[in-house]
């Protein structure tokens, strides 16, 4: 199973390459040492479509699509799309003067998007814990409190006397 979900992975990241802008186009990515951060945007980018792999967008291409508001500002957006109808997309509310600041506008929205999903991903061995169920013991500093037992029978019950 791992190895579908990084095979799959490998051909969403391959597909979002094709996509986005190259490496060396100037100031449209940061740079993490000598490294861009388009490796990073793209895995982020992966996890926000699929939210969080709940989506399967295997058979899906994707595009980065940019359109001009009313206002005249560019809008950015990634969409995948199957068989030329766009089926789902990550627009940001910010643009930009032109297609570059656009981009950037969608960037960081995407990476606004990562956060709030990692915020609910369980973290420091917490992951483990929920996997092996829920620890038997009471939590640190809380009391115990007695379990009621459940009712007693009426004594017509426990002697086998029956009343009509």
């Amino acid at each position: 199973m791992g190895n579908a979900q990084s095979t799959g992975s490998n051909a969403l990241t391959w597909k979002l390459r094709r996509a986005l802008p190259d490496d060396d186009v100037n100031g449209w990515y940061e740079k993490i040492g000598n490294d861009s951060d388009r490796a990073p945007f793209i895995h982020a980018i992966i996890t926000v479509m699929t939210n969080n792999g709940q989506l399967d967008l295997q058979n899906y291409d994707f595009s980065l699509l940019y359109s001009r508001r009313d206002n005249d500002r560019v809008v950015a957006r990634i969409v995948a799309e199957k068989e030329g109808v766009i089926l789902a997309k990550i627009e940001p509310v910010a643009d930009g003067k032109d297609q570059k600041e656009a981009f950037r506008a969608l960037k960081r929205h995407v990476e606004m998007k990562l956060d709030r999903i990692l915020q609910d991903v369980p973290s420091d061995g917490a992951a483990v814990a929920s996997i092996a169920g829920p620890s038997r013991a009471p939590p640190a500093g809380a009391r115990s409190v007695p379990v009621e037992a459940p009712p007693a029978y009426g004594s017509d019950i426990k002697t086998g006397s029956r009343k009509n």
